[in-house]
């Protein structure tokens, strides 16, 4: 379980299907984690794109996306931050 110091994420959405988070993200609304073989096309496409750090070891592979011309908001900054912290292996 992650421990959060001193951030409260945003949850005003929150989605039981990966297309409907990657299809939000892509219209703003956040970052998403996703598998390789779902996040393909919009990685491909240009829709979304890849946050730096590294992939986690899991089943799957996720992936953080936004939108490529957005920037991150602070939250979604300190989880990123937090993911990156992760260790690799």
């Amino acid at each position: 379980m992650a421990r959060w110091a001193r951030v409260k994420p945003d949850e005003r959405h929150h989605f039981s299907d990966t297309t409907d988070a990657l299809n939000a993200a892509a219209f703003g609304l956040g970052a998403a984690l996703a598998r390789q073989r779902i996040v393909v096309p919009y990685l491909a496409s240009g829709r979304l794109m890849r946050l730096p750090g590294p992939e986690l070891i899991a089943r799957w592979s996720y992936y953080v996306v936004y939108p490529a011309h957005r920037r991150l908001r602070p939250a979604a900054q300190a989880f990123v931050d937090w993911l990156l912290t992760l260790p690799k292996d």
